[in-house]
C-alpha cells in the first residue's frame, strides 16, 4: 500500500509538471546516487518476476492458454511484439504490464477499503459475514 501511495504521489506531481520526471526517477544517475530506490518498485519487480516465470513455461512446452481460452495481457502483447518488432519493444511491454499490475493493486485496494467500512459500519453484516467464513470450514 505504501509502494502504491508513493507512486501515486510521484505520478500526480510529475503529471503536473511532467519536466521534473527527468531530474528524478528519469535521470539514469538517480539510481546510482540512491541505488535503494530499485526496491521501492515493487510492482515492477512482480512484472519480472511474472514475466520470466512465464517464459521458462512456454520453453518447457506448457499451453498458452488459460483454461477458458483466453489469453492474458502478457501472451497478447507478445504476439504483436513478434509480428512486427517496430511496433512494440520488450521496454512497452514490460510498462504495459507494470501498469495494468499497479492500476489493478490500486482498484483492489480501494474495494478492500469500502468492503471493510462498510462492513465497521453495519456490525449486524459482520456478523453474517463471519458467520459464513466460520461456517465454511
Amino acid at each position: 500500500m505504501e509502494t502504491i501511495k508513493g507512486i501515486l504521489f510521484y505520478a500526480a506531481m510529475c503529471g503536473q509538471v511532467p519536466e521534473m520526471h527527468l531530474f528524478l526517477l528519469g535521470n539514469p544517475l538517480f539510481l546510482y546516487l540512491i541505488p535503494a530506490i530499485e526496491s521501492w518498485n515493487a510492482v515492477l519487480t512482480f512484472t519480472l518476476k511474472a514475466i520470466n516465470s512465464r517464459i521458462t513455461i512456454q520453453r518447457d512446452g506448457e499451453l498458452e492458454l488459460n483454461d477458458d481460452g483466453s489469453r492474458d495481457f502478457l501472451l497478447k502483447w507478445a504476439a504483436v511484439k513478434k509480428s512486427d518488432l517496430l511496433k512494440m519493444s520488450t521496454r512497452d511491454v514490460i510498462t504495459y504490464l507494470s501498469t495494468n499490475i499497479f492500476a489493478g493493486s490500486d482498484t483492489t485496494a480501494i474495494a478492500l477499503r469500502v468492503i471493510i467500512y462498510f462492513l465497521i459500519k453495519h456490525p449486524e453484516n459482520m456478523r453474517m459475514v463471519i458467520e459464513e467464513i466460520d461456517t465454511a470450514n
